[in-house]
């Protein structure tokens, strides 16, 4: 799952991000669950709080594991 995600800074934000790619085979059920109009969400971004990368990438383990649990992947 290390391939999976990464983290990022919005354009013009201060805080950084973690970005969940969801596999191909289950985007139209994540779409489903999180209402989106088209039915299909190929990532899920959660914000990690902090504006420090070192804080940010030991924040991302827990964040990714939150998503895993809501997608129950």
């Amino acid at each position: 799952m290390e391939d999976m995600h990464s983290i990022f800074r919005r354009t013009g934000a201060q805080t950084w991000s973690v970005r969940f790619h969801v596999p191909r085979d289950r985007r139209f059920d994540v779409g489903k669950a999180y209402g989106t109009k088209s039915g299909h969400k190929a990532d899920v971004v959660k914000t990690l709080g902090t504006t420090d990368r070192k804080e940010a990438m030991g924040r991302r383990p827990k964040a990714l594991e939150a998503i895993c649990l809501v997608l129950a992947i």
